[in-house]
């Protein structure tokens, strides 16, 4: 084992940053060196270390800078008694900026299926809703938001509570101290009710105009969780039409709005539109 012997090894790209200087491009974070020296002196490396390329960044400027491969191979973690003799990359082109940071909103990215009879109970919840995101300013400068990676959550009929990993970075670009959220969503049995003879409102009436409107009342189906619809009376079950709309109407029917509380949908109406008269108001 006293004869020299060549070997190829992947050696790890190390970024040393003060954190005033970042990469605004992608680099690799390995490549492949052959590495020559006595059979014991490699076999003792192999067992003890890895190689590893130091990228200091600590003394640099934002701008381009270019390493080629003498730079490469000198730059190699390796005791005296090994030589690097080639890399399988023959130049690094590093385009740096100033370092800076950002709190960004998290954004879900998911699609989850409920379990017939089953919905979910107001807004999901992400811990936390958002994270502090670092790197290259002109990087930084362009983001909005943070996706979590695509997930599907299937067959749901009780309380959702998940980790879920964030999209993945660029490596050595930018970096968070975050991996993953938590999501939590609550859920429960839903069913269908019926509200039947409700008032319609008509906004921005003029004292001295009335409107009649045919049929006078509105029936709906309104779908939300059981504890939901067991609070729920017609009262808090808005339909209005806006004065307005009916003097700029050409075709004299005319649609309805609603406002219903948070977590209940409105299937179907009954009409879901309107004739109507315009007259004046007898004093």
């Amino acid at each position: 084992m006293n004869y020299e012997y060549v070997t190829a090894e992947e050696v790890k790209i190390n970024l040393i940053s003060n954190q005033k200087i970042a990469l605004k491009q992608p680099i690799p974070n390995s490549f492949t060196a052959k590495i020559k020296g006595r059979g014991w002196d490699l076999i003792s490396f192999q067992l003890t270390k890895n190689p590893e390329f130091n990228l200091d960044l600590s003394n640099a400027k934002s701008g381009t800078w270019n390493l080629i491969k003498k730079d490469i191979l000198e730059g190699i973690s390796l005791p005296q008694s090994l030589t690097a003799l080639d890399a399988s990359i023959d130049f690094l082109n590093l385009y740096t900026d100033i370092y800076d940071s950002t709190k960004l909103p998290v954004m879900l990215d998911a699609e989850i299926r409920f379990k017939e009879g089953y919905a979910s109970i107001g807004e999901y919840r992400i811990t936390p809703e958002s994270i502090w995101v670092k790197g290259a300013k002109s990087i930084i400068d362009t983001l909005k938001f943070w996706k979590t990676k695509r997930v599907q959550i299937k067959d749901v009929s009780e309380q959702v509570k998940v980790k879920i990993p964030l999209a993945d970075m660029p490596e050595y670009v930018l970096e968070s101290d975050f991996k993953e959220v938590e999501l939590i969503l609550n859920v429960e049995p839903f069913a269908d009710k019926t509200f039947s003879g409700i008032n319609i409102t008509i906004n921005s009436q003029p004292a001295n105009k009335e409107v009649i409107l045919i049929p006078p009342k509105i029936d709906i189906i309104v779908r939300g969780s059981i504890s939901k619809l067991t609070e729920i009376s017609s009262d808090r079950i808005q339909v209005y039409i806006d004065y307005m709309e009916l003097l700029n109407d050409t075709t004299g029917y005319i649609q309805p709005r609603f406002s219903i509380p948070d977590g209940l949908k409105i299937l179907k109406s009954n009409p879901d539109k309107f004739q109507y008269i315009i007259r004046k108001r007898l004093m």
